[in-house]
């Protein structure tokens, strides 16, 4: 936990940050454990140096099987085209990067360096590339490991890639923009040996409240993303527009709060995960003729998944027979159950920057 001098007039930090303590406990959701009181008495909640979690296949019936790994701070898995590696993000020690982990031969490949951190990887449909955020950031990154990684947008843009078209032709992603506020976006991709490069991006979906984690379907035709205008972030589809703003049709899928959407590959479904109870659901659908035809969502696996806020936590086997999963691991963690309490921080502070 830092401090630093701000000017509210402003609203500008006025000099560079002085830790405070470490190893506050954390979590994707809520953000740190501390708050401070006016009075400046700083109150807060020691934990282990990072979440452990478990990357497992997991069945309907809820029967897990381990991929191989140690418990880690694993997020976002995402699985190649052809199943057989998962690209994932690894929070230790403060630092994100992207890794790759072989499902075959149980080898893990470091994809990412540097300080800035990395989330959220999407596979190009030949497997070839992998597509992410770096600190707000659009980049790329072979999925072989070699060559380095490079930006495709300002790190200011805050955007976050979710899908590309089965196609290649088409990245959806989320952007918030402090103006208009979180919306989803596309953009054409546009391949030239060993390198991508995103085309003119475009507004999809903008309307009240967040619009994100924008899922293309495995056929082009739709789109399903998460909206909260409803007071409740709610799974919805619309049709894919192909960079031109959607104008007609639009069907509310969930009816619970969700989060990380994600198509069946080769079947007629959107599987989801529930919010409040970390459950996959799965909504299976029909198409008559213009129109998305749902039916009610059904609780696909009773086992909760672990606890990393809105990012993903799973993905789904091309098989669509069982997902690729982060829960919480078996072993014992070492979060403190007890406050702890520093009392006159706003003294101690003002003498340290009175000092500066």
């Amino acid at each position: 936990m830092l401090a630093a001098p701000v000017d509210l007039g402003r609203g500008e930090l006025t000099g560079p940050p002085s830790p405070l303590v470490e190893g506050v406990a954390r979590d994707h959701v809520h953000g740190a454990d501390f708050d401070v009181a006016p009075s400046g008495t700083l109150v807060y909640r020691k934990g282990a140096a990072g979440a452990k979690r478990d990357l497992v296949w997991l069945d309907p019936s809820g029967v897990k099987e381990s991929v191989g790994l140690k418990p880690g701070g694993y997020i976002t898995p995402r699985l190649s085209p052809d199943g057989k590696h998962v690209a994932l993000t690894i929070s230790s020690e403060g630092q994100a990067h992207l890794w790759t982990f072989d499902l075959t031969h149980r080898t893990m490949t470091r994809l990412t360096f540097g300080g800035e951190p990395k989330c959220c990887p999407v596979w190009t449909p030949d497997g070839k590339f992998l597509m992410f955020s770096s600190n707000g950031a659009l980049a790329f990154v072979l999925s072989d490991g070699s060559g380095k990684q490079e930006r495709l947008t300002p790190a200011e843009r805050n955007s976050v890639p979710w899908s590309i078209s089965r196609d290649g032709e088409w990245l959806a992603f989320h952007r918030n923009d402090l103006e208009a506020g979180t919306d989803v976006w596309v953009a054409p991709l546009e391949r030239t040996p060993g390198t991508l490069r995103v085309g003119q991006a475009k507004a999809m979906v903008r309307r009240p409240g967040i619009q994100a984690a924008p899922s293309i379907s495995p056929d082009g035709r739709w789109m399903a993303h998460g909206s909260d205008e409803s007071g409740q972030v709610e799974l919805y589809v619309v049709p894919f527009s192909r960079g031109e703003p959607v104008r007609n049709g639009r069907w509310q899928v969930s009816n619970k709060k969700i989060a990380s959407p994600v198509w069946c590959r080769d079947c007629q479904a959107i599987f989801y995960r529930g919010a409040a109870d970390r459950r996959i659901r799965v909504v299976r659908y029909t198409v008559k003729g213009d129109s998305f035809v749902p039916d009610t969502p059904l609780i696909w696996s009773g086992q909760q998944l672990a606890d990393v806020g809105i990012v993903p936590s799973f993905d789904i086997a091309p098989d669509g027979k069982r997902v690729l999963a982060v829960v919480e691991t078996t072993e014992p963690r070492s979060d403190e159950v007890h406050l702890r309490v520093v009392l006159n921080v706003a003294d101690e502070l003002r003498r340290r920057f009175a000092a500066r």
